[in-house]
């Protein structure tokens, strides 16, 4: 009965516009989601103390960051037997 009713209100009427997220967005929501598990992870490592949710988000922002910039940070010094 519903799904008539749907029809009949929509009769006519143009499909409406699904907004669809965009890359931009969809890497925010994995970085969220990563942040959320690491922040969760440190919580329960520290015994799941009250009130300290805010310290271990940035602690979780912190290190998903460092762990993001590692692989740019790990260029090999140019050799010093290059030299002589």
């Amino acid at each position: 009965m519903l799904k008539v009713l749907r029809r009949l209100r929509t009769k006519g009427k143009k499909d409406p516009v699904v907004a669809t997220p965009t890359e931009a967005e969809d890497k925010d929501h994995v970085l969220e989601q990563r942040i959320r598990e690491r922040a969760y992870k440190i919580w329960e490592d520290a015994g799941r103390p009250e009130g300290r949710q805010l310290e271990h988000w940035e602690l979780a922002k912190f290190a998903i960051a460092e762990q993001d910039a590692l692989p740019t940070m790990t260029v090999k010094a140019p050799s010093l037997a290059a030299e002589e």
